[in-house]
């Protein structure tokens, strides 16, 4: 249990820094989501919930099923496109990722009363909507003349083992606060303790990289999604009032590998490359239920009220790190000049239970020349919950609450329609979650869409786009160094300025019967 709770300790700590969508915590990652589905709502930026008779409305405003006036089935495969741009120490560098996945597929029956007032319909569903892609890949890289991965080890261990009395050997091998990180570059040789008499590193740790100009190369490669099973139940009433209620079971699988290395050291080092791999995989299944209604008071207006439960995740999660380390000749006291080491790979169940949500929606319907659609949708970040048997969590927990805040999301959305055919687009801003005292706090997401549409009898096909900008901060590690103004070391992260650009092309073919 120690372990489990320092390994989620840990990947706590690198959710200050969303390293794009990798790297945060299971607490954050499953708590958002993002525009997914069919591509008619990707082309209008997932507005809908006051529109409803779409699949994807099954996820967002469940009463959505109650304006189907007949059944139908869809089929949604899309292509995924990722490119992210890192920028550090004045060079930036992009990388990229192609995903084929499938976003949605759907079937809605519907019973028609054939009256006009009263109960006019009631319609059961079941789909399949994507709601996050994880599937992207990030490299950063640089010539780093300031500081190591390996400062960011002793760094750690100076302000924080030395001088405490412990036994360090033992506390590096059993202590998961290092086990997983420090103590694989000690049985690697890469840091160790100087005792040099007279020395002012004396009895702190120190590491082979003396002198600075390592070419640093982080590559972040991440896997996977978070998909629901949406069963649903929706009625007319009188061609005004639309009622409707959604079993969400939604299944996450997502692996993030980490791959640092540094090589090409200055000719004074006596290390030639390093190279530190962590990596993580978590997978499991949560339940949910979301009710709402649409109400139509004149034939012009739509309104929309939905409510998410928090969704309750059971989750299993592996985690295990490693380090190759080659020196360019023997150091002296050592009789090799390449080392490795791994730890054994630490596997946890636990709990997660994201924030409820709250959303509102508001609809122009022009007879038959178009929409023009506008969602709110309000989540707290800070009610999210992180548990396992026999153990709380209260010092993670709050941290959460500490490091999170209450946010909105708007998407807009608009349609002009063309005989059979249709012209959509649409915008979305995802505000940050970060509270104002984090460096994150301005990572907010915009999504920018549009797409097409032809609607014959019983057949229709729909096409979409949408691309999703997110700018952050991505944290390396700390390291210490010596403030010159009070001759003082002082702790500073090494940080790169992200940019991630994903895009999603969609396909719905759909059929009417």
């Amino acid at each position: 249990m120690k372990t489990f709770q320092l390994a989620i300790v840990l990947l706590l700590s690198f959710v200050f820094n969303p390293l794009s969508a990798q790297n945060e915590s299971d607490v954050l990652r499953l708590s958002q989501t993002f525009t997914g589905g069919t591509a008619r709502s990707i082309g209008m930026g997932g507005a809908f919930g006051a529109l409803g008779g779409d699949m994807t409305s099954l996820s967002i405003n469940p009463a959505g099923i109650g304006v189907y006036r007949s059944s139908e089935f869809t089929f949604t495969p899309t292509i995924g496109t990722d490119n992210t741009k890192s920028t550090f120490i004045n060079n930036s560098y992009s990388d990229s990722k192609v995903k084929f996945n499938l976003n949605n597929i759907g079937y809605v029956y519907t019973y028609n009363t054939n009256k006009e007032e009263g109960w006019v319909s009631a319609s059961f569903g079941i789909a399949y909507n994507r709601l996050n892609d994880f599937n992207k890949n990030a490299t950063i890289t640089a010539v780093n003349p300031y500081s190591s991965m390996l400062d960011g080890f002793t760094t750690n261990l100076n302000w924080n083992l030395i001088g405490t009395g412990q036994d360090i050997p033992s506390t590096l091998a059993n202590d998961p606060s290092y086990s997983y990180y420090e103590n694989l570059a000690y049985n690697t040789n890469a840091i160790w303790i100087d005792h040099t008499p007279g020395s002012i590193d004396s009895g702190y740790f120190v590491n082979d990289f003396k002198d600075k100009g390592e070419l640093q190369q982080r590559i972040i490669t991440t896997k996977g999604s978070i998909g629901e099973y949406a069963f649903s139940f929706g009625a007319n009433y009188s061609n005004k009032l639309y009622l409707g209620a959604t079993v969400g079971i939604d299944h996450v699988d997502y692996q993030e590998i980490k791959n640092h290395n540094e090589s090409q050291t200055p000719s004074s080092n006596i290390m030639d490359n390093f190279t530190f791999i962590d990596n993580f995989k978590t997978w499991g299944t949560g339940y949910n239920i979301k009710i709402g209604l649409i109400y139509k008071p004149i034939d012009l207006i739509r309104l929309g009220l939905a409510f998410h439960s928090p969704t309750y995740y059971s989750l299993s999660s592996e985690f295990y790190t490693s380090m190759n380390v080659n020196f360019k000749s023997i150091p002296q006291g050592l009789n090799d000049t390449h080392y490795y080491d791994q730890t054994n790979v630490a596997t946890f169940d636990y709990n997660i239970t994201t924030p409820m949500r709250l959303v509102t929606s508001l609809a122009f319907q022009f007879q038959q020349l178009g929409v023009l659609s506008v969602d709110y949708e309000f989540v707290d970040y800070t009610s999210a919950k992180i548990r396992a048997d026999n153990d709380p969590f209260t010092d993670v927990n709050n941290l959460v609450q500490n490091t999170y805040r209450s946010t909105g999301n708007l998407k807009i959305g608009a349609e002009a329609k063309i005989g059979d055919f249709a012209l959509r687009a649409g915008f979305g801003y995802y505000g940050s979650p970060y509270n104002s005292n984090q460096f994150n706090k301005d990572a907010s997401t915009t999504s920018y869409s549009f797409g097409l549409g032809y609607r014959g009898k019983s057949f229709f096909l729909d096409l979409g786009y949408i691309l999703f900008n997110t700018k952050y901060i991505y944290k390396l590690y700390d390291y210490e160094e010596l403030n010159t103004t009070d001759n003082k070391y002082y702790i500073y992260p090494e940080t790169a300025d992200m940019n991630s650009k994903y895009g999603k092309i969609a396909m719905t073919l759909g059929f009417r019967f």
